[in-house]
């Protein structure tokens, strides 16, 4: 499985540290991704190819099936440094989240977080590339059980989400799921996410430090702005694009602008891989409405409307130009999940 672009070393160490925690060698665990341990304590990048190796054989090695579930529960405080602390030293639950939005760039572009509000609701959200989604689903189950222990610790509350949408299809232990995140549980949804009350974001963190967090979120802005802007640029455009295609004003400057690029490199970078940005958005929206549809809990009329279609014979027209099909009579040939 091939996987552009490299991310931190933080996040392949927060994987070896939580493994052992659960009873997986480290050494073993180490020989079989090829990486040193001292390359392991090394502020380096790495592949992200070795990144998702390592979420396959890790998981082996555990024998636990929901590895990625129990693991992160395992996920130790200060194990993703200025990332961790950067939302541990934060005023509030919303602060954190925000600060997490807007730095985690620095340890990986091949996947995006976004705090949503919409009312009283709150959406705490994970967007991967669709051909992550089922290779890495232990990591997505680590990130949100771990995120949710991280979120409970700091506020120093019962916080359950009232729901958690997963991307990757039903696994045998549903219940375990609940147990874990303690609500109801959705799996193939087309984004990774908690729901929450969104007065949970006023929650004061029992970890909050005002001048610890000027000092990290100074060194963020730092090492944020010596991440090149164009680095792995169609990978980041496809995982950033489904969050803007509800905008009816979209436009390949629109995306640049989001990106942080001027409009005339992102045009180039993307004429590198051989597509233009109508492609990208035609692809984007196909996979992300096949996604849905065989997740079977969103109606056609939100997939229209989160893919950006201004009405669901829209949706039905181009859904007809890529299956041969109307959306709902390819839904109805497909079986649905069952847990």
């Amino acid at each position: 499985m091939r996987v552009a672009g490299t991310s931190a070393m933080v996040l392949l160490r927060g994987l070896v540290h939580a493994a052992a925690a659960v009873g997986v060698d480290r050494a073993t665990l180490l020989s079989r991704i090829g990486v040193s341990d001292d390359e392991l304590e090394r502020d380096i990048s790495v592949a992200t190819t070795v990144i998702a190796h390592a979420w396959q054989v890790a998981p082996e090695l555990s024998g636990d099936p929901l590895f990625g579930l129990h693991a992160g529960a395992h996920a130790e405080f200060g194990s993703y440094d200025v990332i961790d602390y950067l939302f541990l030293s934060s005023a509030t639950l919303g602060d954190g989240c925000r600060a997490l939005e807007r730095y985690y760039r620095i340890v990986t572009e091949i996947w995006k977080i976004d705090l949503l509000v919409e009312g009283e609701v709150a959406r705490f959200r994970l967007w991967v590339p669709t051909n992550l989604v089922e290779p890495m689903w232990h990591a997505w189950d680590y990130f949100f059980s771990g995120s949710l222990k991280r979120m409970r610790g700091t506020t120093g509350s019962g916080l359950d989400p009232t729901e958690v949408h997963l991307m990757h299809g039903p696994r045998a232990d549903a219940g375990e799921y609940e147990r874990v995140f303690r609500c109801p549980v959705t799996f193939g949804h087309p984004i990774h996410e908690y729901v929450f009350p969104a007065r949970f974001l006023d929650l004061h963190l029992l970890s909050s430090n005002p001048t610890l967090h000027r000092l990290v979120r100074r060194h963020a802005e730092e090492l944020l702005a010596r991440v090149p802007s164009d680095q792995d640029l169609l990978v980041r455009a496809q995982t950033l694009l489904p969050m803007l295609l509800k905008d009816p004003a979209l436009s390949l400057a629109g995306l640049a602008e989001q990106l942080g690029v001027g409009e005339r490199t992102l045009q180039r970078k993307l004429a590198d891989h051989g597509i233009t940005y109508k492609q990208l958005v035609e692809q984007t929206r196909e996979e992300y409405a096949l996604r849905a549809l065989e997740g079977g809990v969103t109606s056609i009329q939100e997939i229209a409307y989160e893919l950006g279609f201004n009405s669901t014979a829209s949706l039905s027209r181009a859904f007809k130009r890529w299956r041969g099909m109307s959306p709902s009579e390819w839904q109805a040939r497909r079986p649905r999940p069952t847990v």
